[in-house]
């Protein structure tokens, strides 16, 4: 169904068009640059944001980027991308806090209005940014001074059906660590104890990205439930791969299951085992046969443990399948 056109920051976006503006919270002479996306046709919205902590360059480079690709007529939904939300301390070079009054964003989360320039960013978000999104990816990096492993952080201190998405989300994102947080007085956290799923992604070091860290991969995921809404998961798979060249073999494979165990659940012994495989039902089988050895799921109300094994293999070779297609290879039954 196509969009309507889009009233927001005093702006008004038709269906398929795009718009760059400036969030001034609440008056403030202070301004953030934003790209509100206003899709050809309906869906859901999602916010990106970089720069919260101003020393973190590579998430407001990937917000830039990301708004200057993006083809609104491509699009289903809406999507805001704040470039960089801590503009005054990415100008002034500051570590990770607002310089006007020494506060760092993703601590101690409320927002007040009639408080200092953080405080009023942080109303803005909840007042203006939480209430319509459907979505939240909050990207961070290593600073200049700092070496860090590329991870992934989403909350399961919410819903379950907040954990759930937000579960997904992550699976399709080529990256080493996922950790389960239970944490709430950041802007993504505390987007999610109010009902609203996301990621914090960290991803680059000492200021750089590069590429080869995340082109070429694509992924999957598959939740197991008894109705098709509003349901807790009886177990969830995500498979993430890299294809090679040729797109017939396996380059690297991410293979991760939900609610096996009180966290999610790395098959890292069956990743590694098949590298280098031709895409084809033999590998679809090792990677349902070697989850079986990794992963030892509990019995609950919602399922047995049996029953849940046989979910285990079936969904980990219906999801290695799905995301190779995804990733552009041929399968062949």
């Amino acid at each position: 169904m196509k969009n309507e056109t889009w009233s927001f920051l005093g702006e008004k976006i038709e269906a398929g068009q795009k718009a760059q503006v400036m969030i001034r919270p609440y008056g403030e002479d202070y301004e953030i640059p934003t790209t509100i996306i206003n899709g050809e046709n309906t869906g859901k919205t999602i916010v990106i944001n970089g720069g919260l902590h101003s020393c973190e360059f590579p998430g407001v480079v990937a917000c830039m980027t990301t708004a200057g690709e993006i083809d609104p007529k491509k699009v289903s939904g809406r999507i805001i991308i704040i470039h960089c939300l801590n503009s005054s301390g990415f100008i002034e070079r500051t570590d990770a806090i607002v310089p006007e009054d020494g506060m760092n964003l993703n601590r101690d989360f409320y927002g007040d209005k009639n408080g200092t320039i953080s405080r009023k960013i942080m109303a803005f978000l909840e007042e203006e940014i939480m209430p319509i999104a459907d979505f939240i990816m909050d990207l961070h990096s290593g600073s200049s001074m700092e070496q860090m492993a590329s991870c992934l952080f989403f909350p399961v201190g919410a819903s379950d059906e907040v954990a759930k998405i937000s579960m997904g989300a992550a699976s399709n994102i080529a990256i080493e660590h996922l950790i389960a947080s239970r944490s709430s007085d950041g802007f993504y956290s505390y987007a999610a104890s109010k009902g609203i799923p996301g990621i914090l992604v960290e991803r680059g070091y000492n200021n750089t990205c590069e590429k080869e860290d995340y082109e070429g991969y694509s992924g999957h995921y598959i939740k197991y439930g008894k109705r098709g809404a509003m349901e807790i998961a009886t177990l969830g798979c995500a498979v993430t791969v890299k294809l090679s060249e040729d797109k017939k073999h396996i380059a690297d494979l991410r293979l991760a299951y939900g609610v096996a165990a009180p966290t999610p659940i790395r098959c890292h012994e069956t990743e590694q085992s098949v590298i280098g495989m031709e895409l084809g039902e033999a590998l679809a089988e090792k990677v349902g046969r070697g989850a079986l050895l990794e992963v030892n799921p509990r019995s609950s109300w919602r399922a047995s443990k049996e029953f849940r094994l046989q979910l285990v293999e079936e969904l980990g070779k219906r999801a290695v399948r799905q995301a190779a297609i995804n990733a552009g290879g041929e399968w062949d039954a």
